[in-house]
């Protein structure tokens, strides 16, 4: 079992490296779009120039909740088939939001520095987990067959077919 666990440590920090890499990659040019600050970057930070810097922790990359989604999906019953779908299309949604939501927080540190704490800390976190219990509930709701509406329709159709 001690031989598997490198691979399987190596490959997560892979993942987390992946994620890092790209969310700076795509916020960064993001951030150019809005602004003329000149913008350097470091392994995980996004300096702004004189307006500070913006550390992205592994916590800002939206691993955990990408996880919550993929346990949701996981656990409520569906066929495999579109949960191979649904599964990609729904991490990759999450990380586009968090590539907004990391434009975001740069773009409140050069314009609104004085909204960074509640944006970081409350609204922004919010809306991500919003975002994802959004993607939840259409899984439920439209992609699954085996959402509890769809049941108990086909079950009032099974009692008024047998009458």
């Amino acid at each position: 079992m001690a031989r598997y666990g490198p691979f399987f440590v190596n490959l997560w920090l892979f993942a987390y490296h992946l994620l890092l890499k790209s969310l700076m990659f795509l916020s960064v040019h993001l951030i150019d779009i809005f602004t003329d600050v000149p913008i350097t970057t470091t392994y995980r930070v996004i300096d702004l120039g004189y307006y500070g810097s913006l550390s992205i922790g592994r916590p800002c990359l939206c691993a955990d909740v990408m996880m919550l989604l993929i346990a949701f999906v996981v656990a409520y019953p569906g066929p495999w088939k579109k949960k191979l779908w649904y599964l990609p299309v729904g991490l990759l949604s999450i990380h586009m939001m968090n590539v907004l939501r990391i434009t975001a927080l740069c773009l409140t540190k050069i314009y609104r520095p004085e909204w960074m704490y509640i944006n970081h800390t409350y609204i922004f976190n919010i809306i991500i987990l919003g975002f994802t219990f959004m993607l939840w509930v259409i899984w439920i709701a439209k992609v699954s067959p085996d959402n509890p509406k769809k049941i108990q329709a086909n079950n009032k159709k099974e009692i008024q077919n047998t009458d």
